[in-house]
């Protein structure tokens, strides 16, 4: 008895401590972030090692206010559990960062000053309800010392995946606020008409350049002084005309410095052919073969990509006929075909991409791909030349499947050598060019050679240098996006652009302007923010449920179906009833015969709406019972059965024990 009496007392005694322990422990994890285990499937709350590095490459404090509405997580809990994401997000950049962030929480009430601050950090308020009381979930940001701040107004719950990213890129801009430099180099109309420029006129650039605008400082550079001039922090090269050595050789040390780039290169530049029947095709994927060759990047030549499944529908009618049938070249990829995955993609839902090429590595490139965008299967290349005249329905009668996907667009990144092992090319002999193409040229200029003055000599010998000192290999790995088309851009293909009072006005029917500006902010970041992807999301359904909700609704839906046939069939008939041979109204008062049809089909009708509901509600019932009965194995049987298990575990334990002293 006493021995029991001691076991009692000490099975207290531990109870208590393991309480205590528990108690100090949750409250140590509680107030060191750093302590907190994440046993979350995604690792939802631990920061990815760039975003450590963005944290830690801070200077000076940055500032973060969450306004958050309370009033929003009460009358919608989905987004009050997004909101306690967002703040343990934020608590852990503040941990991360080691006092180098702030953040304040604000809960800005209707008609307080809290709101009027918010309304003036750029926060989006939304309606709660028909009362007409403003809402707010978003974060403003301010560097210390700054001015502007930076906000993101309303976190967007299709959004969670990108929360990180998202968060990282604001701090990023807040620490790093210097306005970037895109350098444009193309071939195109890009940048707007060279006609009208030369006019005297200004320019209209693409509608994917304007919207680029309101983000970036955008230049077009014409010859390789102009990186030194420009200083760009991305380039954009977009269906370049032939570039001679020293301009590659400029791309080609950008890039070996760290410089990132975003590629969009045709085999098939259709805009330019438009209206110009036997128009040699235009294409650029050749413009870069020495940089690519070397690096290891293919752009098949001559080819498109045709797509029978991703075809766009399109008239393939001749004569008066209408008919739709899909144009194998003019592909609409499908959420399975884009990476949303990847931050660029993250909101792109429709895309147009019309005669793109096909992208892939070389055998023992250094560089890693992944694809962004890719076809179906459903695909085989084309020969360019089938696009001159294109024949809709001759493609696709003609058209035969290799059985695999093809790349459209790709993230490229890896450490490479430089194109050009002895360094800058000599420039172009011009001059040389010219005398042998006119003889009298030649003689010209050999006069103006000898009577040259000192002081042009001078001048020349003191022209600032074209390139900085070569570099041999890339100091970082590059970042780099290729997309294998540039008609996409083109404002026919995605926007539709109406001048209203003297302003331009521009409609998106697409997101392909969306994909261009999203490449250019991604690439804007540092290497770090450029690596974070998306990670998991804090909803976790009841998948379980959903699946027994989807096949009770297949057991209820044939009767409903037959059901609703009926109601339909029973309505004609009554239409029917009122109406003449002719299809006029009579009247069915006082005609026996059609008062009783009447009469019977009313009955009918009523009786077929009946059941209807009763299906509707049984499908209903059927479900929330099945709901409650997952939610109670879950939530209450499945605890309740380990409780009972470790109870009689117990017993078993104390009886041998009292056994063994008896």
């Amino acid at each position: 008895m006493i021995m029991q009496d001691i076991l009692t007392g000490k099975r207290i005694v531990f109870a208590i401590v393991a309480f205590v322990l528990f108690i100090g422990v949750n409250l140590a994890m509680a107030t060191k972030a750093g302590w907190r285990l994440d046993l979350t499937e995604d690792r939802l709350y631990t920061l990815s090692d760039g975003t450590k590095n963005i944290l830690e490459d801070i200077e000076k404090p940055v500032h973060l206010t969450f306004y958050y509405s309370q009033n929003l997580g009460q009358e919608v809990p989905s987004y009050g559990l997004y909101a306690n994401r967002v703040r343990d997000m934020l608590h852990e950049f503040q941990s991360i960062s080691n006092g180098k962030v702030t953040v304040k929480e604000v809960n800005p009430v209707t008609f307080s000053e809290e709101e009027d601050q918010a309304v003036e950090d750029g926060m989006e308020g939304v309606p709660l309800d028909a009362s007409g009381e403003t809402v707010y979930l978003g974060l403003s940001g301010r560097q210390e010392g700054a001015e502007k701040n930076a906000s993101i107004p309303f976190f967007q719950p299709n959004r969670e995946r990108f929360l990180e990213y998202d968060l990282a890129k604001l701090v990023y801009g807040l620490a790093h606020p210097q306005h970037p430099v895109v350098g444009v180099i193309t071939g195109t109309q890009a940048m707007g008409d060279y006609a009208a420029m030369m006019q005297g006129r200004e320019p209209t650039p693409w509608a994917a350049i304007a919207q680029a605008q309101d983000f970036f400082k955008i230049e077009q550079i014409f010859e390789p002084g102009d990186f030194l001039e420009m200083k760009p922090d991305i380039l954009a090269v977009i269906n370049p005309a032939k570039l001679d050595d020293e301009m590659l050789y400029a791309i080609d040390q950008f890039m070996m410095r760290g410089g990132r780039a975003v590629f969009f290169l045709d085999p098939w530049y259709e805009t330019a052919a438009a209206g110009r029947p036997g128009y040699a095709p235009q294409s650029s994927e050749t413009a870069l073969n020495k940089l690519f060759d070397k690096w290891g990047i293919s752009i098949a030549k001559g080819k498109v990509v045709g797509d029978r499944t991703l075809g766009r529908p399109v008239n393939a009618g001749k004569d008066g006929q209408t008919f739709a049938a899909p144009y194998v070249a003019w592909l609409e990829p499908k959420a399975d075909n884009i990476d949303q995955n990847d931050a660029i993609l993250a909101s792109v839902d429709q895309l147009l991409i019309p005669s793109a090429g096909d992208i892939s590595l070389k055998d023992g490139s250094p560089l890693a791909m992944t694809p962004l965008i890719t076809t179906t299967a459903d695909s085989a290349l084309i020969d360019v030349e089938k696009l001159r005249q294109p024949d809709v329905m001759g493609l696709l009668k003609d058209f035969k499947a290799d059985d695999r996907s093809h790349i459209l667009a790709a993230r490229i990144s890896g450490t490479v050598q430089t194109a050009f092992p002895d360094g800058p090319p000599p420039p172009p002999k011009k001059d040389e060019e010219a005398k042998a193409d006119d003889p009298a040229k030649a003689d010209s200029g050999d006069k103006a050679d000898e009577t040259a003055s000192a002081e042009d000599q001078a001048k020349k010998e003191e022209e600032k240098p074209k390139f900085l000192p070569h570099v041999a290999q890339s100091k970082q790995p590059i970042n780099a996006i290729v997309v294998a088309d540039t008609d996409m851009l083109t404002d026919r293909f995605w926007v539709q652009v109406t001048e209203f009072f003297g302003q331009r006005v521009m409609v998106p029917f697409g997101d392909n302007g969306a994909l261009f500006v999203n490449a250019l902010e991604n690439l804007n970041g540092s290497g770090d923010l450029i690596s974070l992807r998306s990670r998991g999301t804090g909803q976790r359904p009841f998948t379980r449920i959903e699946e027994i909700r989807k096949a009770a609704e297949n057991q209820y839906r044939a009767k409903e179906q037959a059901l609703s046939q009926k109601l339909d069939a029973t309505e004609k008939k009554l239409a029917d009833l009122r109406k003449d041979g002719k299809g006029e109204p009579i009247a069915v008062e006082g005609d026996p015969e059609s008062e009783k049809a009447m009469k019977s089909f009313t009955e009918d009708l009523l009786a077929t709406r009946k059941q209807l509901r009763a299906v509707n509600h049984e499908l209903r019932q059927d479900i929330e019972q099945l709901e409650n009965r997952v939610i109670f194995l879950n939530i209450v049987a499945v605890p309740l059965l380990v409780a009972i298990a470790a109870f009689v575990l117990g017993w078993m334990r104390n009886s041998r024990r009292r056994r063994k002293a008896a």
